[in-house]
């Protein structure tokens, strides 16, 4: 079994990130993904089983918060890229899942971590928007 966990969170308006910040996002959420599946997919193939397990985000089912742009893109490439799979490998009895936890707002670091735009001068125009927003998307934290 292989998992795909790995993820990292930004917060901020879209404009203010630039494309290198997308990027970034991309890199870990999508092209991570790639990485490990092209380490391990040859070994999963040759025993003639296996399951990859894609932890997605529930921002991909609709109804995304504002100011979390990036991470929702990336994570819904994955979905994409995850679906994808799915059908190609079922010939060599590797099954595909996309497991979507929901949200978390406490016991982890994520929030903590998270990133925020280059950009300052487009991300102080909406400061009083973003702390409203964070503290709706992490009320119940």
């Amino acid at each position: 079994m292989l998992v795909h966990n790995a993820g990292h969170m930004v917060f901020g308006p879209a404009e203010a990130f630039t494309p290198e910040q997308l990027m970034q996002q991309y890199d870990v959420n999508v092209l991570g993904t790639q990485r490990v599946n092209r380490a391990a997919l040859p070994h999963l193939r040759k025993q003639g089983k296996g399951l990859l397990v894609w932890v997605g985000s529930s921002s991909t089912c609709g109804g995304t918060l504002p100011f979390l742009a990036p991470y929702f893109a990336a994570k819904a490439a994955m979905d994409a890229l995850a679906v994808a799979y799915s059908t190609e490998l079922t010939r060599w009895g590797i099954e595909t899942t996309i497991m979507v936890p929901g949200a978390f707002t406490k016991g982890t670091n994520h929030f903590a971590l998270q990133g925020g735009p280059v950009d300052e001068a487009v991300g102080r125009g909406t400061a009083p928007i973003r702390s409203t927003a964070h503290a709706l998307a992490f009320a119940n934290g």
